[in-house]
């Protein structure tokens, strides 16, 4: 939402007060079991976009072994 903001040119506006509340959940990192749900989000969002998100994650990933991050693609191993 943060890019479409951008791309409208329209000023962002934060709310100051209201509380948000998260559930405590067990973490990894990086989250290999969601390994697929984030490729296919990285490259829908970088087909939109142009741009890589989540660069800690896939750097964490390739350094595994798991994917191979090239300029435009993402190669699952």
């Amino acid at each position: 939402m943060g890019f479409a903001q951008k791309a409208s040119g329209l000023p962002l506006l934060l709310m100051a007060g209201p509380g948000a509340f998260h559930q405590h959940h067990p973490v990894s990192d990086p989250p290999i079991e969601h390994l697929n749900d984030i490729l296919r989000n990285a490259e829908t969002f970088h087909a939109k976009w142009g741009v890589w998100p989540m660069r800690g994650w896939l750097d964490a990933f390739e350094a595994r072994g798991l994917i191979t991050l090239a300029d435009e693609v993402i190669r699952r191993r």
